[in-house]
């Protein structure tokens, strides 16, 4: 078994757990607003987090999938970062803390521009380094318990990254403001705390990031019309369209 599958096995462990699942809640919440806005014919997710989470629920996709499902888990144990999809073939991939725990994260970012169509969009779910959660993560990495063992790469990292592959960045969102506590009466106590993302939109324990794959475009040349082209013609010899410009 690779190291990210394994990793991402004991992720899908700490999803299950009141912290998790009130994460898992968020994600989807913002997730479900994030993707209505795409379409398209294909959308794959990376990353079968809970059983209760459906990331791709709200898109206008027809196909959508799980990556690293029971049809796909034979590829992905050999390498996440070739991604078993044929090029220029996804309108949309998920990639829920594929970043977080893959062992190269720019091979990956290169495979998702690979099967990438033109225009198609990306979702990157990931922990945040510039949070509370961020700064517990060095103390608790001793304990080698999820998810402190991750690599916690931040939404302004992620976006220069994919800046570099042409894309745009289309929306920033930070989730869960809460400090990460396990016990689940105390989270509910502290859910005023949710009100931060007015003040600090940005210091969330975690966020989604969407960006789109920029087409390159197109540069139209204005054809170049001869004055006696605008003058009217015998009736004889119609008007005939310069080929210069084409």
């Amino acid at each position: 078994m690779s190291e990210y599958v394994a990793s991402m096995a004991h992720l899908r462990r700490w999803y299950a757990k009141p912290l998790g699942q009130q994460f898992a809640l968020a994600v989807q919440q913002q997730a479900d607003l994030l993707l209505a806005e795409t379409f398209g014919h294909h959308a794959f997710q990376l990353g079968d987090l809970d059983d209760s989470m459906d990331l791709l629920r709200k898109t206008g996709h027809y196909h959508r999938a799980l990556l690293d499902g029971a049809s796909f888990n034979a590829q992905l144990l050999a390498d996440v970062q070739r991604l078993p999809l044929k090029t220029a073939s996804v309108d949309l991939l998920v990639l829920a803390h594929s970043l977080d725990f893959c062992q190269d994260s720019h091979q990956l970012l290169r495979e998702v521009d690979r099967v990438l169509v033109d225009g198609g969009y990306v979702l990157v779910i990931g922990f945040n380094p510039w949070s509370l959660w961020g700064l517990l993560r060095y103390p608790l990495r001793w304990r080698e318990s999820m998810p402190w063992q991750g690599r916690f790469c931040s939404m302004g990292r992620v976006s220069d990254w994919l800046s570099l592959l042409q894309f745009q960045t289309v929306h920033r969102r930070s989730v869960l403001f809460r400090p990460p506590i396990s016990q689940l009466k105390l989270l509910q106590w502290l859910l005023p705390l949710e009100g931060l993302r007015r003040l600090f939109p940005t210091l969330g324990g975690g966020y989604l990031l969407l960006a789109r794959k920029q087409t390159v475009p197109m540069t139209l040349i204005r054809p170049r019309w001869r004055a006696e082209i605008l003058m009217p013609a015998p009736l004889a010899e119609p008007a005939q369209r310069s080929s210069e410009g084409e």
